[in-house]
């Protein structure tokens, strides 16, 4: 016979397991078709772009977890390119579309990490998105005291033609602790 023991917390109160979210950001890009070089950030605008906020990733402020999935889908069904998500427990500056992503000492104290996902594909004829997936992530995560968000910001690994005003889906699985 086998016996489960749960020790409390230390307010007393029984520890509950953890569960599995979504969260999801997208956006959509601006209405051009400017190539983008490799390592460049894919945003919403080319001045003042919005980060990508995944909402309640944690269960309260300060909460961790770790990612266990990224899901992209766009709406550019010829769209073949591997994508980075940069990810942070607290708002970075955000990088422009088509700029140069970088990477700035300022943020090391909120940098969770990346995930890279891709390249993007399509199924069959008449498909009008593509998309790229990972399941092969267990990246560690814990938020800002005040917050329960993680913020994105996407960036190309490879250079690609894009479709004017492309939609961009960003979906994390996420455990939460």
């Amino acid at each position: 016979m086998s016996r489960n023991t749960v020790f409390p917390n230390i307010d007393g109160s029984i520890p509950v397991g953890g569960k599995t979210v979504l969260s999801s950001a997208s956006f959509i890009r601006p209405n051009n078709t400017t190539a983008y070089d490799a390592k460049d950030a894919v945003a919403n605008n080319a001045a003042g772009a919005a980060l990508l906020i995944f909402t309640n990733v944690a269960v309260k402020n300060g909460g961790s977890g770790y990612i266990t999935k990224l899901r992209l889908f766009t709406s550019q069904s010829t769209n073949v390119a591997q994508y980075r998500l940069q990810l942070y427990s607290a708002a970075p500056t955000s990088v422009n579309d088509n700029a140069a992503f970088t990477l700035l000492i300022a943020n090391q104290e909120k940098r969770v990490g990346f995930i890279d996902v891709g390249p993007a594909n399509t199924e069959g004829t008449g498909s009008d998105s593509a998309n790229a997936l990972n399941t092969d992530i267990r990246l560690p995560f814990v938020c800002a005291a005040a917050d329960r968000k993680l913020y994105g910001i996407l960036e190309t690994l490879t250079a690609f033609t894009p479709a004017a005003l492309q939609t961009f889906f960003i979906e994390l699985t996420v455990e939460q602790n």
